[in-house]
């Protein structure tokens, strides 16, 4: 029901959209459509009385509210039959008195509040009642447009005949919302139509992006799409006369619904006014300011800003902290320091520079030095920078600062150039600096992802890092090895290349690199978008039967990151005629746990392979034999589910796997968070376990033996002495087994690997 009318939608709107001449690289509007609801003129000023009441009470206990009111005067521009620019005016924010609703005071702030909302125009694409997008200046906080996106929403009317009542979906502050539109009433001069949302069945809030979670959306029809504490509700009346919004009234409420009984609980209660009061010919200046576009939706909150603060009142905060601890940790000590806090991330690095080299009183440098991690702004990320590179801080407190830097929900190109220079250290980098700072731009990118590649600021950094793989991830010693690998791991957090595509294809081609940097090579490419990387390159690497099946097995699964109907086709034809047990197994149990998933995610493979009958020629014993396992679970009526997933892989060198990760998704209200995911690489354990278990080990087993000799593929031998010792000749171990155990180890969290260790020898 919900494409069909999306469908419909988009082939009206196709059908009556017209083109929209010489401004093409001015517009806001992508398209112009005829207008048949609305007629406002070009050239014309229509004002409106605009209204903002918010109330908050505790129902069954107290008849209190709190309430904060905001008026103001909202005028559109009609600069063309498309676009149109909003202006407020004569803002003001009151509150009222909690028992006395009628008695109301200016609150403190106003003036600055009215300040910033009067300061910026908004240009919009207005499609005949409907509002495509926004266009705001880049410099507009966020706070204040999501004020002008909560008028706009009262304004905007999706309907595509007034004279019907219908089912829409429409997008505006609150989410992404099936909306039914209802004609009350149709007089001569006018008619009233409601609007009506259930904001829990919407998609597009909470502002997952504004929390610290990395998170996948995916298309699910379940009426629950947020988490059910909250009764949510929103209603509009709108009155249209003369083809004009003549007044519109939108209700939303908000009930907590645990220790709630039918309407008593905590509730909030917004109320928006928008009514018609005069039109005049335009005589404003035409909007001429760096816009960039946005939709209705309501956007969480930007990285704190600078805006400048007193260094003396800081300094008495840090003299008072110093002054309370002199004895001991007194109650006011959490609150002093959270003092600290909040007041530094109003300073700029110039300020925040000159505090610190102006502190000199040991125990207040320090207080400074623990307050500059948890700022959370651009200007102390530099500090930080500064501090780690003078040396000030122990290599754990410089670990858990950067490994922070992952977790930046919304980072700014701000922060990224503090924290590049950490990368550029030609002699040796921190292992945390790549891992973290290669996330921070992957959170940057997922937030800008048109714009992420052009901006200079984020090449410089790849750059750094691509700087770090070499030719062909050649190298000299283990140490270089290890730089190699990390620059790799950060490039596949990054998600991103600038100019190491061809170096990446050398990487795994290059017969002469060790296994696990080729590997690495190819994991680089798992968050590079589709767009950017067809992944050719590695689906004929992956076809090619001469490769090593580890590495074909890793190019498989960076392929299947884009799968297409031809893909599927091409990997379905390979596996017919796939002459290696190891790669068939493998791909035959991955493709099948996809025919079978659960996962939301995954739906897209799964109705791609629906029809598909992959017949298995394959021996896939879990025992000697690479395979996929996959668990998964999902209730559509609560919109949550689960999977758990683990790839198991051996090489044709053991008869051990030689590497297996475990991977922990879940999947709730529309997002598909990746919860965490461990993977391990092992080589050289063959001997160990021979040493052990073999005829001449420490705890000699016949039934132990008689497992080795099948993973060996010797059914039918006898196991005795003399086929045990042929262990060396079966399977070469001087040339294919390493003298010692080694191996590596990860650790991702929400997608970014966070930690990784090498090891070799029991030592290590």
């Amino acid at each position: 029901m919900r494409s069909a009318i999306f469908l419909v939608t988009a082939l009206v709107a196709a059908s009556t959209a017209t083109p929209w001449g010489s401004r093409a690289n001015q517009q806001c509007a992508s398209y112009c459509k005829e207008t048949s609801k609305f007629k406002y003129n070009v050239g014309t000023i229509y004002s409106y009385d605009y209204t903002g009441e918010t109330a908050s009470k505790v129902g069954g206990t107290s008849e209190q509210e709190s309430r904060l009111h905001i008026n103001a005067q909202a005028e559109f521009e009609v600069v063309s039959q498309c676009e149109l620019v909003l202006r407020l005016k004569r803002v003001t924010l009151e509150q009222s008195d909690p028992q006395d609703g009628s008695s109301r005071t200016i609150t403190a702030g106003s003036a600055k509040f009215a300040a910033e909302l009067e300061h910026q125009p908004l240009l919009f694409s207005y499609q005949d009642g409907q509002i495509e997008h926004i266009c705001p200046s880049i410099d507009e906080p966020a706070w204040s447009l999501n004020v002008k996106r909560g008028v706009l929403s009262a304004m905007q009317n999706s309907m595509l005949d007034l004279t019907k009542s219908q089912l829409v979906f429409e997008t505006d502050v609150v989410g992404h919302c099936e909306t039914n539109y209802t004609v009350e009433t149709v007089g001569r001069n006018g008619m009233t139509v409601s609007r009506s949302k259930d904001l829990l069945a919407c998609t597009g809030r909470n502002g997952h992006h504004s929390a610290p979670i990395l998170s996948t959306p995916y298309s699910s029809a379940s009426s629950i799409q947020s988490l059910p504490l909250l009764r949510s509700e929103n209603e509009c009346q709108q009155t249209i006369r003369n083809d004009l919004l003549e007044k519109s009234v939108c209700t939303e409420t908000h009930l907590f619904r645990p220790f709630s009984n039918g309407q008593s609980g905590a509730s909030t209660r917004i109320i928006q006014t928008l009514t018609y009061s005069s039109e005049r010919r335009s005589d404003q200046i035409s909007t001429d300011y760096k816009k960039k576009k946005a939709s209705l939706l309501f956007d969480g909150p930007d990285a704190q800003k600078t805006s400048g603060a007193s260094l003396s009142l800081i300094g008495e905060t840090l003299n008072a902290l110093v002054q309370e601890t002199r004895t001991g940790i007194s109650p006011q000590t959490p609150t002093l320091f959270s003092r600290l806090v909040t007041s530094l991330r109003h300073l700029s690095y110039a300020q925040l520079s000159e505090l610190f080299s102006k502190t000199q009183e040991a125990k207040a440098k320090k207080y400074l030095m623990d307050a500059a991690p948890l700022v959370g702004t651009a200007a102390s990320y530099a500090l930080m920078r500064d501090i780690i590179q003078e040396g000030l801080l122990t290599d754990l407190e410089v670990d858990m600062w950067l490994a922070s830097l992952a977790f930046q929900p919304k980072p700014t190109l701000e922060m990224i150039t503090a924290v590049s220079p950490l990368l550029a250290d030609k002699d040796a980098v921190r292992p945390k600096a790549l891992l973290s700072i290669s996330a921070l731009i992957h959170a940057y990118c997922r937030n800008h992802p048109t714009g992420c590649q052009a901006e200079e600021s984020v090449k410089q950094a790849i750059v750094h890092i691509e700087d770090r793989i070499g030719i062909a991830c050649r190298s000299r010693d283990a140490e270089e090895q290890n730089t190699i690998l990390l620059a790799l791991k950060a490039l596949g957090n990054a998600g991103l290349i600038v100019s190491s595509a061809e170096t990446l294809k050398k990487c795994y081609q290059e017969e002469t690199n060790s296994m696990v940097i080729r590997l690495a090579a190819i994991d680089a490419l798992r968050r590079v978008p589709c767009h950017l990387d067809d992944r050719n390159a590695l689906l004929s690497f992956y076809l090619d039967t001469k490769q090593d099946s580890e590495l074909r097995i890793g190019a498989y699964l960076a392929v299947m990151q884009c799968p297409s109907p031809q893909l599927l086709e091409e990997i379905k034809q390979a596996l017919m005629n796939e002459p290696v047990n190891q790669i068939g197994s493998f791909v035959w149990t991955h493709l099948t746990n996809l025919q079978e998933t659960s996962s939301p995610s995954k739906q897209v493979v799964r109705q791609l392979l629906a029809t598909e009958f992959l017949r298995n020629k394959f021996n896939t014993d879990a025992r000697k034999f690479s395979r996929n396992l996959e668990a998964s679970s999902y209730w559509h009526d609560l919109n949550v589910g689960g999977t758990v997933e683990s790839n198991v892989i051996f090489s044709s060198q053991s008869y051990l796997p030689r590497s297996a990760s475990l991977n922990l998704t879940l999947d709730l209200f529309g997002e598909s968070v990746n919860l965490i995911e461990l993977g391990a690489r092992l080589e050289g354990f063959e001997s160990l376990v021979e040493s052990f278990f073999g005829p001449g080990g420490y705890f000699p087993d016949d039934t132990i033996q008689t497992v080795l000799q099948s993973l060996r593929g010797k059914r039918a031998a006898p196991v005795d002495q003399q086929s045990l010792n042929q262990l060396s000749t079966v399977f070469d171990v001087k040339g294919q087994i390493a003298d010692q155990p080694q191996g590596d180890l990860y650790l991702r969290i929400f997608g970014n690997e966070l930690h990784t260790h090498r090891f070799k020898g029991w030592i290590n």
